[in-house]
């Protein structure tokens, strides 16, 4: 019994119909189950990067805090030798105050009141104290940036390390202000 050409043709398409589906279904699921694992894979990474980032971040901000301690520390003996063992003999004049305040808020200056040379009630002394408190904020703001420039390098490196542990060459660029080694 001979099965006719176009029933041949029909079986065919059939089995090959049915092996590329079965094929399809079967690559499928084992797409899924490979994007499921990067995906558990990339929640586990982003888990252990981000207690890296909570570590690095307390260490900065305790070494940040103690140096500000040390900063204000300093600070208050400085103005306290300015105030009580730096004598105070001369009244600065009223040009050189508003010369200092003008400066200090930004504001433009008046070239005419720099010139008032009469006796103001601050004393030289006194002048050097708030000089030395401006000084004191210069220098909190100065490890403030130290600070944050040691938490972006050791994120970058955590960030670094844990790409090259998974064999990637992916890394974030060199900041700009970062000394460069050796040189």
């Amino acid at each position: 019994m001979l099965i006719p050409l176009p029933y041949k043709i029909i079986a065919v398409v059939f089995i090959v119909g049915g092996a590329f589906a079965a094929g399809y279904q079967k690559g499928t699921a084992q797409g899924e189950v490979m994007i499921q694992q990067a995906a558990n894979e990339a929640e586990q990474l982003k888990i252990e990067l981000e207690k890296e980032q909570a570590n690095i971040k307390e260490r900065v901000v305790t070494e940040y805090v103690d140096k500000i301690k040390v900063v204000t520390q300093k600070e208050t003996i400085y103005r306290d030798a300015a105030e009580k063992s730096v004598p105070g003999k001369f009244n600065l004049t009223n040009g050189w105050v508003y010369l200092h305040d003008t400066s200090v808020k930004g504001e433009e200056l008046n070239p005419e009141m720099t010139t008032d040379d009469t006796d103001s009630v601050v004393k030289d002394n006194q002048a050097l104290g708030t000089v030395l408190a401006n000084y004191s904020v210069c220098l909190q703001n100065a490890q403030q940036l130290v600070s944050l420039q040691s938490w972006i390098l050791e994120t970058k490196a955590a960030v670094d390390k844990q790409n090259a542990d998974r064999g990637l060459d992916i890394k974030i660029p060199d900041m700009p202000w970062k000394k460069k080694e050796g040189g």
